[in-house]
């Protein structure tokens, strides 16, 4: 079964999976505007997308995390992979 993606449509238990710095802190920092990344201490737990996902998105350049639509940041997304991949 296919599911499409609806913008601010998904399931309640997302609105709080994600939360930014910004909502911790009231000073301004290099990292206020990146997701908020918990501590975790086990091997599994740092393999969920709650960790995962978090730090992958702080991974990523402001320009790519500020597009708006879907389909150009998939395509903007597949250019840096190919473009990270092939600098190192």
């Amino acid at each position: 079964m296919y599911f499409r993606f609806v913008k601010y449509k998904l399931p309640q238990i997302f609105s709080t999976y994600f939360t930014k710095n910004s909502m911790f802190r009231t000073y301004n920092t290099r990292t206020k505007e990146g997701l908020r990344i918990d501590f975790i201490r086990s091997s599994p737990g740092q393999r969920c997308i709650k960790y995962k996902g978090s730090v992958l998105w702080n991974l990523l350049p402001d320009e790519l995390r500020n597009v708006e639509s879907t389909k150009s940041f998939r395509n903007k997304l597949k250019q840096f992979c190919i473009d990270s991949s092939v600098n190192v």
